[in-house]
């Protein structure tokens, strides 16, 4: 039988557990992006949308009326391009503005 775990312990595996996990929150990686950026960049903002990747950048350009869009792309599988997966090409013709796709190097 195994001895249970005092109060010391698991109150301190709980708190790290918790640190961790804030660590790792992108929420919080992007807020804080964010405020770095904007110290340079006053007018530098975030938004964090939850959805098809296409139709919420198409509503946030929207709202926003941006001059340029600029997203990532990659090489999504055989299969998502099969199934029509890859969102760039969505964002490019949904968008009333240009929009620039940044390729990563090691995707081509």
């Amino acid at each position: 039988m195994q001895a249970p775990e005092s109060i010391t312990e698991h109150a301190t595996k709980g708190g790290n557990e918790n640190l961790e996990k804030k660590r790792h929150d992108p929420v919080q990686e992007l807020t804080d992006l964010s405020k770095r950026i904007r110290r340079i960049y006053p007018n530098c903002g975030a938004d964090l949308r939850v959805g098809s990747r296409s139709d919420e950048v198409s509503q946030l350009a929207d709202t926003l009326d941006p001059d340029l869009i600029i997203t990532a792309n990659h090489h999504p599988s055989f299969l998502a391009r099969l199934l029509n997966l890859d969102q760039a090409p969505k964002i490019v013709h949904r968008a009333t503005c240009p929009v620039l796709v940044y390729h990563d190097r090691h995707d081509r």
